[in-house]
């Protein structure tokens, strides 16, 4: 089986592996990334004020349609 990225499950345990006989202060980075990347996972997204503003911007001009906006909140709900 493949990832997106296009590693296989047994080269992502090979580095993971390698990770192992970093220096530790390596190791607690590596850790560091993946614990965030693993919690931007599974939280929801939220758009700040910025963003909203924007997207209602867009909305008004007629650069993006009622359902392309609906469509791009969908993603992150």
């Amino acid at each position: 089986m493949s990832t997106e990225a296009g590693m296989t499950r047994p080269e992502i345990e090979g580095v993971l592996d390698r990770v192992r006989t970093w220096p530790l202060d390596r190791q607690a980075y590596a850790a560091f990334l993946l614990l965030e990347m693993e919690r931007e996972a599974t939280e929801p997204f939220e758009l700040s004020d910025e963003d909203l503003v924007e997207l209602d911007r867009a909305e008004a001009s007629g650069l993006a349609s009622t359902e392309e906006v609906e469509a791009f909140f969908g993603r992150y709900r």
